[in-house]
């Protein structure tokens, strides 16, 4: 069975482990993974795990307060044993519902302009490309901004 919660200061080795083995940069360190989870850092952060049972399946981070209409996507990852099978769109509609519970319009996200599979992934659930940063990431690489309006006003 696959639960859905508030990660813990017990998770960071899981969560540190799984940023090592899905992504080639720009990490999230065991003290970054701290200070979100005991939001640290001047703005309410929520950072969610799915696990199963004694597994972690995905985890997000996301900045309720990044902006006064919208919240950050910070990261979202899902093990690559467990990618395809519906777990980053259970985290996902979880930040969404948070959103809205935070009363936001929008969420946000970047993605790495090579991801073509979390590109289309984000497309196919109604978020829009709004710009493009370059250099946003450690080795370079451009960022696709993403956003999806989820109430209207």
């Amino acid at each position: 069975m696959v639960t859905i919660r508030e990660a813990t200061l017990e998770d960071i080795p899981d969560l540190v482990y799984l940023e090592e083995r899905v992504f080639d940069t720009d990490r999230i360190n065991a003290a970054s993974f701290r200070n979100y989870i005991r939001n640290t850092r001047g703005t309410r952060i929520a950072t969610v795990i799915a696990k199963d049972n004694t597994k972690l399946l995905g985890y997000y981070v996301l900045y309720l307060s990044y902006t006064v209409t919208s919240t950050r996507l910070y990261s979202l990852a899902v093990a690559k044993e467990y990618q395809g099978k519906g777990f980053g769109l259970l985290l996902l509609k979880n930040a969404e519902k948070r959103t809205r519970s935070a009363g936001k319009e929008y969420l946000r996200l970047e993605v790495k302009v090579s991801n073509t599979k979390a590109i289309d992934f984000y497309r196919k659930l109604g978020y829009t490309e709004y710009a493009r940063q370059l250099g946003f990431y450690e080795d370079g690489s451009v960022a696709i901004k993403m956003k999806k309006q989820l109430w209207i006003k």
